[in-house]
């Protein structure tokens, strides 16, 4: 996992963050108040379980994932 943070144009932190599995990668965001929520968990455990369903975007040029919030330590996006 990889991970770098950023500031919104409001000011406000977020962070980017790699993940891979052995299916391969997925760059993924957490905004401000996802990272102010779970943003801690990225850092306490070098392990996290990612449950989502990831969408094509309509045009074909993309993707979009939504899930759930996490549980016992576990970063679910």
């Amino acid at each position: 996992m990889e991970q770098r943070t950023h500031h919104q144009i409001t000011g406000e932190p977020m962070k980017f963050l790699t993940l891979a599995d052995w299916t391969g990668m997925v760059e993924t965001e957490l905004f401000a108040q996802t990272y102010k929520s779970y943003g801690l968990a990225t850092v306490r455990y070098p392990v996290l379980e990612v449950s989502a369903a990831v969408e094509p975007f309509e045009n074909g040029r993309g993707s979009r994932g939504q899930g759930n919030p996490p549980q016992s330590g576990n970063l679910l996006l």
